[in-house]
C-alpha cells in the first residue's frame, strides 16, 4: 500500500469554517453597557457630599483662627482679626488698623476665603455669631478681645456646622 494515497478515496473531509478575529457589535454594545453601569454607579462615590464639604470648610476655618490668634500673639501692638463679609459668604484676614484690607500671603495674593464658588467649597455660605464689629479680635494673651464667645456658623443646603472660639482661652473647636 502506497503511503501517499492512504488517505484519499472514501469520501471529503469536513471544512471548517474560517476563523474570524475581532468583536462582533453585540459583544461592544454589552462592554458598553458594563461600562455605563460602573460609571452610574461610581460617580456619586467620587463627588463629595454637601457633609464632606462642611467639614473641609471648618478645617480650613478653623487653621486660620488659629494662625490669626499665633499671628497676634507674635506682633501684639496691631492684632490681627478674621472679618467676616455674610453677605458675600467670605471672610479675610487683616490687621485691626487697617480691617477691610487683607493681609497678604508669601505669594502676594490678599488673605482671603471666598465660599460658595466653584473653586472654593461650592454651596458653602457662613454667618458670624458674636465677635466685634463683624470681626473675630484676638488680644495681646490669645483670648478674644471683647470677651464673650464668638462661633462662624458653616450653612450648607443640607445643615450647618459652627467653629467656636472661647472668650477665655481663645481655642478654636468645631462642631457643637
Amino acid at each position: 500500500m502506497n503511503v501517499a494515497h492512504a488517505g484519499r478515496g472514501g469520501g471529503t473531509a469536513p471544512r471548517t469554517p474560517p476563523l474570524r478575529r475581532g468583536f462582533l457589535l453585540i459583544d461592544l454594545l454589552m462592554a458598553l453597557v458594563v461600562i455605563a453601569i460602573l460609571v452610574t454607579v461610581a460617580l456619586p462615590a467620587l463627588r463629595p457630599n454637601d457633609s464632606l464639604k462642611l467639614i473641609s470648610a471648618a478645617t480650613v476655618l478653623a487653621a486660620d483662627l488659629e494662625f490669626t490668634q499665633a499671628s497676634t500673639l507674635n506682633e501684639p501692638q496691631d492684632p490681627f482679626i478674621v472679618r467676616v463679609d455674610d453677605a458675600a459668604a467670605r471672610y479675610w484676614i487683616a490687621r485691626q488698623s487697617d480691617p477691610e484690607v487683607p493681609i497678604t500671603k508669601p505669594d502676594g495674593s490678599p488673605y482671603e476665603v471666598e465660599l460658595g464658588t466653584a473653586e472654593s467649597f461650592p454651596d458653602i455660605g457662613l454667618r458670624l455669631e458674636g465677635g466685634k464689629d463683624g470681626a473675630i479680635v484676638f488680644d495681646a494673651f490669645g483670648r478674644l478681645a471683647d470677651g464673650a464667645n464668638a462661633q462662624i456658623v458653616l450653612t450648607s443646603p443640607t445643615g450647618e456646622l459652627p467653629v467656636r472660639v472661647l472668650a477665655s482661652t481663645g481655642s478654636v473647636y468645631i462642631g457643637e
